[in-house]
């Protein structure tokens, strides 16, 4: 029973130019199927694109807070000690 709904080829690439024949694929009378998988596309909508811009340049404010914040303290730190020279 598999054998009359499907065929299996030793050769494909002889068994391809025949079939580009219309007459000869009627003459098959079986579906020819290729396993073709497409590669994924990831398609982002301009909202998506929009908001994940906007959460970056959060995130990017945040940082440079931060790295204030830090540059500040160490440098009261550095201040405290150190001795008044004058």
């Amino acid at each position: 029973m598999p054998r009359t709904f499907r065929e299996m080829s030793q050769d494909y690439t002889a068994l391809l130019p025949r079939l580009r024949d219309p007459l000869q694929l009627r003459t098959v009378k079986r579906i020819v199927q290729f396993s073709l998988v497409l590669p994924a596309v990831n398609e982002r909508a301009d909202e998506e694109i929009a908001h994940a811009g906007e959460k970056r340049r959060k995130q990017v404010k945040i940082l440079q807070e931060w790295q204030s914040k830090n540059a500040s303290k160490r440098y009261r730190d550095q201040i405290k000690c150190t001795p008044n020279l004058l």
